[in-house]
Protein backbone atom coordinates (compact mmCIF):
# COMPACT_ATOMS: atom_id res chain seq x y z
CA UNK A 1 0.00 0.00 0.00
CA UNK A 2 2.99 2.30 -0.30
CA UNK A 3 2.38 3.09 -3.43
CA UNK A 4 -1.26 4.10 -2.88
CA UNK A 5 0.42 6.80 -0.32
CA UNK A 6 2.25 8.79 -2.83
CA UNK A 7 -0.76 11.16 -3.06
CA UNK A 8 -0.70 12.17 0.56
CA UNK A 9 2.64 14.22 0.62
CA UNK A 10 0.76 17.08 1.57
CA UNK A 11 -0.10 15.53 4.85
CA UNK A 12 3.32 14.42 5.47
CA UNK A 13 4.48 17.79 4.37
CA UNK A 14 2.32 18.98 7.97
CA UNK A 15 4.44 16.29 9.71
CA UNK A 16 7.72 17.93 8.70
CA UNK A 17 6.63 21.63 9.39
CA UNK A 18 5.56 20.49 13.08
CA UNK A 19 8.93 19.17 13.35
CA UNK A 20 10.61 21.99 12.50
CA UNK A 21 8.31 24.01 14.78
CA UNK A 22 8.81 21.83 17.48
CA UNK A 23 10.10 24.23 20.55
CA UNK A 24 7.88 27.21 19.32
CA UNK A 25 4.69 28.77 21.02
CA UNK A 26 2.69 28.12 18.56
CA UNK A 27 3.77 24.72 17.25
CA UNK A 28 1.47 22.12 17.77
CA UNK A 29 2.63 18.74 19.50
CA UNK A 30 -0.41 16.61 18.78
CA UNK A 31 -1.32 15.99 15.10
CA UNK A 32 -4.18 13.50 14.82
CA UNK A 33 -4.83 11.86 11.11
CA UNK A 34 -8.15 10.50 11.39
CA UNK A 35 -9.36 7.95 8.63
CA UNK A 36 -12.33 5.57 9.18
CA UNK A 37 -11.85 1.84 8.84
CA UNK A 38 -9.31 0.83 6.39
CA UNK A 39 -8.67 4.47 5.37
CA UNK A 40 -4.98 3.94 5.40
CA UNK A 41 -4.07 5.27 9.03
CA UNK A 42 -1.84 2.58 10.22
CA UNK A 43 0.05 2.55 6.62
CA UNK A 44 0.56 6.63 7.41
CA UNK A 45 1.67 5.76 10.20
CA UNK A 46 4.31 3.08 8.86
CA UNK A 47 5.14 5.59 5.75
CA UNK A 48 5.69 8.50 8.71
CA UNK A 49 8.11 5.59 10.78
CA UNK A 50 10.11 4.66 7.38
CA UNK A 51 11.12 9.00 6.91
CA UNK A 52 12.02 9.52 9.81
CA UNK A 53 13.74 6.34 11.16
CA UNK A 54 17.17 7.74 10.04
CA UNK A 55 16.59 10.99 10.68
CA UNK A 56 18.60 13.01 13.37
CA UNK A 57 14.89 12.82 15.50
CA UNK A 58 14.28 10.37 18.10
CA UNK A 59 11.29 8.28 16.93
CA UNK A 60 9.25 5.84 19.20
CA UNK A 61 6.50 3.50 17.69
CA UNK A 62 4.21 3.35 16.21
CA UNK A 63 2.57 1.77 19.49
CA UNK A 64 -1.11 0.26 18.59
CA UNK A 65 -3.81 0.65 21.17
CA UNK A 66 -5.95 -2.41 19.68
CA UNK A 67 -3.14 -5.14 20.61
CA UNK A 68 -1.79 -3.67 24.01
CA UNK A 69 -2.91 -2.89 27.31
CA UNK A 70 -2.87 1.45 27.58
CA UNK A 71 -1.00 1.08 31.05
CA UNK A 72 1.88 -1.12 29.10
CA UNK A 73 1.84 1.52 26.11
CA UNK A 74 2.56 4.14 29.00
CA UNK A 75 5.37 2.86 30.44
CA UNK A 76 7.28 2.25 27.16
CA UNK A 77 6.42 5.29 25.93
CA UNK A 78 7.42 7.66 29.03
CA UNK A 79 10.75 5.37 29.02
CA UNK A 80 11.47 5.86 25.30
CA UNK A 81 11.14 9.24 25.80
CA UNK A 82 12.73 9.78 29.35
CA UNK A 83 15.82 8.04 27.93
CA UNK A 84 16.41 9.98 25.13
CA UNK A 85 19.33 13.10 25.31
CA UNK A 86 17.45 16.11 25.67
CA UNK A 87 18.78 17.66 23.22
CA UNK A 88 16.76 15.77 20.43
CA UNK A 89 13.99 16.63 19.00
CA UNK A 90 11.33 13.22 19.72
CA UNK A 91 8.82 12.13 17.36
CA UNK A 92 5.93 9.14 19.22
CA UNK A 93 3.63 7.64 16.73
CA UNK A 94 0.45 5.89 18.53
CA UNK A 95 -2.70 4.79 16.55
CA UNK A 96 -5.61 3.78 17.10
CA UNK A 97 -5.59 6.14 20.51
CA UNK A 98 -9.46 6.27 19.90
CA UNK A 99 -10.28 2.48 21.02
CA UNK A 100 -9.23 4.16 25.15
CA UNK A 101 -12.48 5.69 23.98
CA UNK A 102 -14.45 2.83 23.47
CA UNK A 103 -13.14 1.17 26.34
CA UNK A 104 -15.19 0.75 29.24
CA UNK A 105 -16.25 4.30 30.23
CA UNK A 106 -13.68 6.41 28.32
CA UNK A 107 -11.42 6.60 31.25
CA UNK A 108 -8.08 4.85 29.99
CA UNK A 109 -8.25 7.76 27.14
CA UNK A 110 -8.32 10.36 29.36
CA UNK A 111 -5.84 8.41 31.96
CA UNK A 112 -3.52 8.08 29.31
CA UNK A 113 -3.54 12.16 28.21
CA UNK A 114 -3.00 12.90 31.99
CA UNK A 115 -0.43 10.64 32.61
CA UNK A 116 1.79 10.55 29.63
CA UNK A 117 0.04 13.23 26.86
CA UNK A 118 0.49 16.15 29.33
CA UNK A 119 4.14 15.27 30.36
CA UNK A 120 4.95 15.23 26.41
CA UNK A 121 3.53 18.00 25.62
CA UNK A 122 4.87 20.49 28.26
CA UNK A 123 8.07 18.71 27.58
CA UNK A 124 8.26 20.90 24.30
CA UNK A 125 10.47 19.04 22.30
CA UNK A 126 8.43 15.88 21.37
CA UNK A 127 5.93 15.87 18.24
CA UNK A 128 3.22 13.19 18.82
CA UNK A 129 1.67 11.61 16.11
CA UNK A 130 -2.30 9.92 16.66
CA UNK A 131 -4.13 8.13 14.55
CA UNK A 132 -7.98 7.49 15.36
CA UNK A 133 -11.18 7.36 13.20
CA UNK A 134 -12.59 10.28 13.59
CA UNK A 135 -11.25 13.65 15.33
CA UNK A 136 -10.21 13.72 18.68
CA UNK A 137 -11.61 16.40 20.41
CA UNK A 138 -12.26 14.98 23.69
CA UNK A 139 -9.27 16.44 25.49
CA UNK A 140 -9.63 17.45 28.77
CA UNK A 141 -5.89 19.03 29.36
CA UNK A 142 -5.88 22.18 28.19
CA UNK A 143 -1.98 22.19 27.15
CA UNK A 144 -3.00 19.26 25.52
CA UNK A 145 -6.43 20.86 24.01
CA UNK A 146 -4.66 23.60 22.88
CA UNK A 147 -1.58 22.32 20.79
CA UNK A 148 -3.10 19.22 19.68
CA UNK A 149 -4.60 19.85 15.73
CA UNK A 150 -6.82 17.56 13.67
CA UNK A 151 -6.68 16.44 10.15
CA UNK A 152 -8.14 14.03 7.64
CA UNK A 153 -6.61 11.29 5.67
CA UNK A 154 -8.13 12.07 2.59
CA UNK A 155 -9.04 9.17 0.11
CA UNK A 156 -6.82 8.84 -3.05
CA UNK A 157 -7.15 11.07 -5.90
CA UNK A 158 -8.02 9.75 -9.46
CA UNK A 159 -4.41 10.54 -10.74
CA UNK A 160 -2.95 8.52 -7.88
CA UNK A 161 -5.25 5.79 -8.24
CA UNK A 162 -4.93 6.07 -12.08
CA UNK A 163 -1.09 5.54 -11.19
CA UNK A 164 -1.66 2.05 -9.62
CA UNK A 165 -4.13 0.59 -11.68
CA UNK A 166 -1.70 1.11 -14.36
CA UNK A 167 0.92 -0.45 -12.38
CA UNK A 168 -1.75 -3.64 -11.64
CA UNK A 169 -2.81 -3.51 -15.29
CA UNK A 170 -6.17 -2.46 -14.54
CA UNK A 171 -8.19 0.15 -16.35
CA UNK A 172 -7.93 3.60 -14.20
CA UNK A 173 -11.09 4.98 -14.39
CA UNK A 174 -12.86 1.51 -13.53
CA UNK A 175 -10.70 1.54 -10.35
CA UNK A 176 -11.60 4.07 -9.44
CA UNK A 177 -15.33 4.30 -10.33
CA UNK A 178 -15.04 1.22 -7.98
CA UNK A 179 -13.16 2.03 -5.33
CA UNK A 180 -13.40 6.11 -5.24
CA UNK A 181 -10.40 6.08 -3.90
CA UNK A 182 -10.58 4.20 -0.83
CA UNK A 183 -7.49 2.38 0.02
CA UNK A 184 -8.84 -0.42 1.29
CA UNK A 185 -11.41 -1.80 -1.49
CA UNK A 186 -8.48 -0.81 -3.42
CA UNK A 187 -6.67 -3.38 -1.42
CA UNK A 188 -9.66 -5.74 -2.18
CA UNK A 189 -9.48 -4.83 -5.93
CA UNK A 190 -5.75 -5.66 -5.93
CA UNK A 191 -6.52 -9.51 -4.43
CA UNK A 192 -9.23 -9.91 -6.69
CA UNK A 193 -9.74 -7.88 -9.86
CA UNK A 194 -12.79 -9.13 -11.04
CA UNK A 195 -14.49 -9.14 -7.76
CA UNK A 196 -18.42 -9.34 -8.32
CA UNK A 197 -20.03 -5.86 -7.13
CA UNK A 198 -22.17 -7.69 -4.71
CA UNK A 199 -19.30 -9.38 -2.81
CA UNK A 200 -17.67 -5.76 -3.14
CA UNK A 201 -20.88 -4.38 -0.92
CA UNK A 202 -20.75 -7.16 1.27
CA UNK A 203 -17.30 -6.26 1.88
CA UNK A 204 -18.14 -2.48 1.98
CA UNK A 205 -21.35 -2.68 4.72
CA UNK A 206 -19.17 -5.51 6.87
CA UNK A 207 -16.22 -3.00 6.93
CA UNK A 208 -18.60 0.27 7.84
CA UNK A 209 -20.93 -1.19 9.74
CA UNK A 210 -19.48 -3.78 11.80
CA UNK A 211 -20.51 -4.28 15.30
CA UNK A 212 -23.84 -2.16 14.48
CA UNK A 213 -27.63 -3.67 15.32
CA UNK A 214 -29.67 -4.31 12.31
CA UNK A 215 -31.61 -1.61 13.01
CA UNK A 216 -28.77 1.06 13.10
CA UNK A 217 -27.38 -0.85 9.93
CA UNK A 218 -30.31 -0.27 7.94
CA UNK A 219 -30.57 3.61 8.97
CA UNK A 220 -27.26 3.98 7.95
CA UNK A 221 -27.21 2.42 4.57
CA UNK A 222 -30.87 4.87 4.10
CA UNK A 223 -28.93 7.70 5.40
CA UNK A 224 -26.06 7.40 3.20
CA UNK A 225 -28.15 8.04 0.09
CA UNK A 226 -28.66 12.07 1.72
CA UNK A 227 -25.69 14.41 1.88
CA UNK A 228 -26.85 15.93 4.98
CA UNK A 229 -30.05 14.47 7.02
CA UNK A 230 -32.30 15.30 9.78
CA UNK A 231 -34.98 12.84 11.09
CA UNK A 232 -37.56 15.22 9.70
CA UNK A 233 -36.18 14.13 6.23
CA UNK A 234 -35.84 10.75 6.44
CA UNK A 235 -39.19 10.22 8.65
CA UNK A 236 -41.04 9.86 5.23
CA UNK A 237 -38.36 7.99 3.67
CA UNK A 238 -38.85 5.49 6.05
CA UNK A 239 -42.91 5.68 6.07
CA UNK A 240 -42.81 6.70 9.98
CA UNK A 241 -45.08 7.98 11.81
CA UNK A 242 -44.65 10.95 13.28
CA UNK A 243 -44.78 10.30 16.73
CA UNK A 244 -42.39 10.89 19.71
CA UNK A 245 -41.43 7.11 20.23
CA UNK A 246 -40.43 7.17 16.30
CA UNK A 247 -37.85 10.19 17.45
CA UNK A 248 -36.14 8.63 20.19
CA UNK A 249 -35.62 5.73 18.99
CA UNK A 250 -34.43 6.79 16.01
CA UNK A 251 -32.35 9.25 17.83
CA UNK A 252 -30.72 6.37 19.87
CA UNK A 253 -29.71 4.99 16.55
CA UNK A 254 -28.26 7.45 14.90
CA UNK A 255 -26.14 8.17 18.72
CA UNK A 256 -25.02 4.71 17.99
CA UNK A 257 -23.72 5.98 14.81
CA UNK A 258 -22.01 8.77 16.08
CA UNK A 259 -20.17 6.30 18.52
CA UNK A 260 -19.22 4.45 15.62
CA UNK A 261 -17.52 7.78 14.21
CA UNK A 262 -19.90 7.06 11.02
CA UNK A 263 -22.03 10.48 11.35
CA UNK A 264 -21.99 13.78 13.12
CA UNK A 265 -23.97 16.83 13.53
CA UNK A 266 -22.80 19.51 11.50
CA UNK A 267 -23.57 22.76 13.00
CA UNK A 268 -22.63 24.82 10.40
CA UNK A 269 -25.37 22.71 7.75
CA UNK A 270 -27.46 22.33 10.55
CA UNK A 271 -28.00 18.43 9.95
CA UNK A 272 -26.12 15.12 10.49
CA UNK A 273 -23.88 14.25 8.19
CA UNK A 274 -21.28 11.04 7.47
CA UNK A 275 -17.84 12.25 8.15
CA UNK A 276 -16.39 10.58 4.83
CA UNK A 277 -18.39 11.50 1.62
CA UNK A 278 -16.18 8.29 0.17
CA UNK A 279 -17.68 5.94 3.32
CA UNK A 280 -20.90 7.20 2.36
CA UNK A 281 -20.91 6.86 -1.35
CA UNK A 282 -19.67 3.60 -1.22
CA UNK A 283 -22.58 2.40 1.06
CA UNK A 284 -25.48 3.96 -1.29
CA UNK A 285 -24.03 2.14 -3.87
CA UNK A 286 -24.96 -0.86 -2.09
CA UNK A 287 -28.37 0.09 -1.92
CA UNK A 288 -28.39 0.90 -5.72
CA UNK A 289 -27.15 -2.18 -6.69
CA UNK A 290 -29.24 -4.15 -4.25
CA UNK A 291 -32.70 -2.39 -5.16
CA UNK A 292 -32.43 0.33 -7.93
CA UNK A 293 -36.17 0.97 -7.20
CA UNK A 294 -36.01 1.31 -3.92
CA UNK A 295 -32.80 3.86 -4.69
CA UNK A 296 -35.01 5.39 -7.24
CA UNK A 297 -38.23 5.99 -4.70
CA UNK A 298 -36.02 7.49 -1.80
CA UNK A 299 -34.85 9.97 -3.72
CA UNK A 300 -37.95 10.65 -4.65
CA UNK A 301 -39.48 11.00 -1.63
CA UNK A 302 -36.53 13.10 -0.49
CA UNK A 303 -36.42 15.27 -3.44
CA UNK A 304 -40.12 15.96 -2.39
CA UNK A 305 -39.40 17.04 0.99
CA UNK A 306 -36.78 19.11 0.04
CA UNK A 307 -38.38 20.79 -2.40
CA UNK A 308 -41.52 21.81 0.18
CA UNK A 309 -38.12 22.81 1.98
CA UNK A 310 -37.36 25.15 -0.17
CA UNK A 311 -40.71 27.19 0.09
CA UNK A 312 -39.32 28.94 3.09
CA UNK A 313 -36.65 31.31 1.79
CA UNK A 314 -35.02 32.43 5.13
CA UNK A 315 -33.79 28.43 5.03
CA UNK A 316 -32.80 28.07 1.37
CA UNK A 317 -29.45 27.87 2.39
CA UNK A 318 -30.26 24.64 4.23
CA UNK A 319 -32.15 22.76 1.59
CA UNK A 320 -31.42 23.90 -1.97
CA UNK A 321 -28.32 21.16 -2.04
CA UNK A 322 -30.19 18.74 -0.86
CA UNK A 323 -33.09 19.16 -3.08
CA UNK A 324 -31.18 19.50 -6.26
CA UNK A 325 -29.19 16.45 -5.32
CA UNK A 326 -32.25 14.28 -4.63
CA UNK A 327 -34.27 15.25 -8.05
CA UNK A 328 -31.06 15.29 -9.96
CA UNK A 329 -30.63 11.43 -8.32
CA UNK A 330 -34.43 10.36 -8.52
CA UNK A 331 -34.02 11.62 -12.81
CA UNK A 332 -30.64 10.20 -13.30
CA UNK A 333 -31.32 7.69 -16.57
CA UNK A 334 -34.50 8.55 -16.82
CA UNK A 335 -34.48 12.04 -17.79
CA UNK A 336 -31.79 14.29 -18.45
CA UNK A 337 -31.15 15.40 -15.07
CA UNK A 338 -29.85 18.83 -15.31
CA UNK A 339 -32.50 20.11 -17.50
CA UNK A 340 -35.12 18.68 -14.71
CA UNK A 341 -33.39 20.37 -12.14
CA UNK A 342 -32.81 23.90 -14.07
CA UNK A 343 -36.70 24.11 -14.97
CA UNK A 344 -37.09 23.48 -11.09
CA UNK A 345 -35.00 26.35 -10.00
CA UNK A 346 -36.54 28.86 -13.07
CA UNK A 347 -40.13 28.49 -11.92
CA UNK A 348 -39.06 28.54 -8.11
CA UNK A 349 -36.81 31.49 -8.15
CA UNK A 350 -39.31 34.22 -7.60
CA UNK A 351 -40.23 32.92 -4.58
CA UNK A 352 -36.75 33.25 -3.10
CA UNK A 353 -36.54 37.34 -2.76
CA UNK A 354 -36.04 36.87 1.22
CA UNK A 355 -33.69 34.38 0.92
CA UNK A 356 -29.70 34.61 2.70
CA UNK A 357 -28.13 35.00 -0.68
CA UNK A 358 -24.34 34.91 0.62
CA UNK A 359 -25.26 31.70 2.51
CA UNK A 360 -27.15 30.29 -0.44
CA UNK A 361 -24.51 30.75 -2.59
CA UNK A 362 -21.74 29.48 0.20
CA UNK A 363 -23.63 26.09 0.44
CA UNK A 364 -24.09 25.71 -3.40
CA UNK A 365 -20.60 26.29 -4.58
CA UNK A 366 -19.21 24.47 -1.81
CA UNK A 367 -21.79 21.40 -1.92
CA UNK A 368 -23.34 22.24 1.57
CA UNK A 369 -19.47 22.35 2.39
CA UNK A 370 -18.29 19.47 1.33
CA UNK A 371 -16.50 18.90 -1.63
CA UNK A 372 -16.82 15.83 -2.78
CA UNK A 373 -20.61 16.38 -2.69
CA UNK A 374 -20.49 19.61 -5.23
CA UNK A 375 -18.41 17.13 -7.46
CA UNK A 376 -20.95 14.39 -7.20
CA UNK A 377 -23.58 16.91 -7.60
CA UNK A 378 -21.70 18.63 -10.84
CA UNK A 379 -21.51 15.03 -12.23
CA UNK A 380 -25.54 14.30 -12.12
CA UNK A 381 -26.27 17.73 -13.50
CA UNK A 382 -23.48 17.87 -16.62
CA UNK A 383 -20.87 20.77 -16.35
CA UNK A 384 -23.41 22.90 -18.39
CA UNK A 385 -26.44 22.26 -16.20
CA UNK A 386 -24.47 23.19 -13.38
CA UNK A 387 -23.02 26.18 -14.77
CA UNK A 388 -26.96 27.56 -15.75
CA UNK A 389 -28.10 27.24 -12.39
CA UNK A 390 -24.46 28.95 -10.73
CA UNK A 391 -25.40 31.95 -12.93
CA UNK A 392 -29.59 31.94 -12.15
CA UNK A 393 -28.13 31.79 -8.19
CA UNK A 394 -25.68 34.59 -8.71
CA UNK A 395 -28.19 37.07 -10.90
CA UNK A 396 -30.40 36.54 -8.54
CA UNK A 397 -28.62 36.98 -5.52
CA UNK A 398 -27.27 40.53 -7.63
CA UNK A 399 -30.87 41.51 -7.86
CA UNK A 400 -31.40 41.02 -4.27
CA UNK A 401 -28.63 43.03 -3.30
CA UNK A 402 -29.70 46.01 -5.70
CA UNK A 403 -33.30 45.94 -4.24
CA UNK A 404 -31.72 45.95 -0.46
CA UNK A 405 -29.53 48.71 -1.56
CA UNK A 406 -32.67 50.71 -2.92
CA UNK A 407 -34.84 50.59 0.06
CA UNK A 408 -31.60 51.84 2.25
CA UNK A 409 -31.63 54.88 0.06
CA UNK A 410 -35.27 55.48 0.61
CA UNK A 411 -35.25 54.87 4.03
CA UNK A 412 -32.59 57.72 4.45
Amino acid sequence: MITLMKGYQHILAVVEESITRLSTPEGPSVLTFWAGPGGGKTTFLNIVRDKYARDALLLSGPWDFRTSPPEVLASQVLTAVRDAPNESKKLVLLDNLDELLHTGDGEPFFTFERQVLRELVRRGDTLIIVTSRAPLIQWRDYDVRISARNLHIPPLRREDVAEWAREQQMDPDQAFAISLGHPQVLAWLQEEPNIPPEEMDRKVADLFLNGLSGETRQLAEVASLFPVFDLAALRPVLSAEDTESFYSEYVERLEELIRKGLVFWDGEVGAYRFRESTVRRLLARGVLHRDPEQFRRIHQIAAGYYQQEAQRAAYLHRSLVSALYHTAQAHFGKEEAGKVCTRWIEDTLGTWLGAPWEKVLWAWKTGAGDEATREELQALLGPAAFERITRLLESAAHAATQIIQQVQEVNR
